[in-house]
């Protein structure tokens, strides 16, 4: 359920993210088209051209078809309509916050809830096993078994999960955002994309293999620490002073 609510939670904050930016294009759009007006307002006059005019005018109406553009009310329509623009920029940002929190609630606490229940199960397994088990794997080994390997399994299914699905989201709902506006800069800007996949695979191969070596490493290290300190009674009786009476 968290998973699925997470899925949906992701799909609404792309939603947001993605159309952000059409907001502040149109609204760099809309000054600029009102700066063209300004400029070919006549001198003896504060009125724009009509060409201007009805460019600005166009975009008003199609923004806002409840303003009535004038070249009486021009200046103020034009100051509203960017306060607009940028309030509106400002909302969408907060409500991808908004759905952004509640993913992050969602599928993080689903994978520690995996990582509780792991423990508990692992935990649980550890009381049923005999002593010759114990006597062929070390105690170091068991421990770094129910901790780090469980926190990797929790990342899979938390964060690594949560960024695959924003991943994809993201990607499909900009490739088809982009596409509507420019097919052909849409393609050059996804080129890369196969040989950064590449790239990233070999990387994660590489990550991989140098994390398993860690994982061995500290394996030794918590075995180490645990014969060290259950025997500390060995270690001091070895480094006895001489006593006299």
């Amino acid at each position: 359920g968290r998973l699925f609510a997470g899925f949906i939670l992701i799909v609404f904050g792309n939603i947001f993210s993605v159309y952000a930016p059409v907001v502040v294009r149109d609204g760099i759009d809309f000054l600029a088209s009102a700066l063209e007006a300004k400029k070919s307002f006549p001198a003896a006059q504060s009125l724009p051209s009509p060409g201007s005019f009805e460019h600005v005018a166009q975009f008003v109406g199609s923004h806002a078809p409840d303003v009535s553009l004038t070249p009486e009310n021009f200046q103020g329509t034009v100051v509203r309509i960017g306060l607009l623009l940028a309030l509106l920029y400002l909302v969408m940002y907060i409500i991808k916050g908004v759905f952004l929190f509640y993913q992050r609630q969602a599928l993080i606490v689903m994978s520690r809830h995996v990582e509780y229940d792991l423990k508990n199960e692992v935990y649980s397994k550890y009381q049923e096993l005999d002593l010759a088990f114990y006597k062929r794997n070390r105690t170091g080994d068991l421990m770094n078994r129910i901790s780090e390997d469980v926190n990797r399994v929790r990342m899979y299914i938390g964060p690594a999960v949560m960024y695959t699905l924003n991943l994809v989201v993201l990607l499909v709902m900009c490739t088809v955002v982009m596409l509507q506006i420019d097919v052909e800069l849409t393609l050059y800007t996804l080129s890369p994309l196969p040989f950064m996949m590449i790239a990233i695979y070999y990387v994660s191969r590489t990550i991989n293999k140098k994390s398993e070596l860690v994982q061995q490493q500290q394996s030794r290290l918590s075995t180490l620490v645990q014969e060290t300190i259950s025997g500390i009674r060995v270690l001091k009786s070895f480094g006895r002073e001489a006593y006299y009476t």
